[in-house]
């Protein structure tokens, strides 16, 4: 738990030197899709930069602006983060090292010495299981585009939707699983799914 809560004070001082930054920066684009959970994006600049940008940028001189509903959730999501924000984090937190430590013990379990001295993290990799740092999206690697089908098909029948990424999105027969872990999710929920995939 200490180790989490320093992940996310790191976190949080990461941000505070990216905002306080922002006064040398001349335009600064952000989305509020993923995470704000709404969509479009917005820009941040002076009000000079401003006219020239709705002058010259052919992207703003083609579309709308964004409806009020959406900007209402982008302000809502803001809000909760505001509120909750710490705890959701390390709830996800949470989540994506215990997908990682089950992950890493069944493969253990079943391949047994082949695994040696290895890290978990290079245990997973060596199987195709790739949880990268804080991402809550994690690629299980499957191969072919049949066996990947088949693999989301069957998590999909025991209650898991880790939908299959195919080609023309990744090469061919590099097909993979792609999971989504969220703060809703619970523990025992995000255990049962790694032993699953692993």
């Amino acid at each position: 738990q200490n180790q989490n809560q320093n992940q996310n004070q790191n976190q949080k001082e990461v941000g505070r030197r990216e905002c306080s930054s922002v006064a040398d920066v001349d335009v600064s684009v952000g989305t509020l899709s993923k995470a704000i959970g709404s969509h479009g994006g917005f820009v941040t600049c002076s009000a000079s930069m401003k006219r020239v940008l709705v002058s010259v940028a052919r992207s703003a001189m083609f579309s709308t602006s964004l409806p009020a509903p959406s900007v209402a959730a982008a302000t809502a999501a803001l809000r909760v983060n505001e509120a909750v924000g710490e705890e959701m984090r390390s709830r996800l937190r949470g989540a994506i090292d215990a997908f990682a430590a089950t992950c890493a013990a069944r493969i253990r379990e079943t391949r047994g010495a082949r695994c040696g001295g290895m890290s978990d993290d290079a245990v997973c990799r060596w199987v195709g299981v790739r949880v990268t740092g804080n991402s809550p999206v994690v690629s299980v690697m499957i191969g072919s585009e049949g066996a990947a089908l088949a693999a989301a098909a069957e998590l999909l029948r025991r209650g898991f939707h880790a939908p299959a990424i195919r080609p023309p999105t990744v090469p061919a027969n590099t097909c993979r699983l792609r999971v989504a872990l969220s703060a809703s999710h619970g523990l025992g929920d995000v255990r049962e799914l790694a032993e699953a995939v692993a």
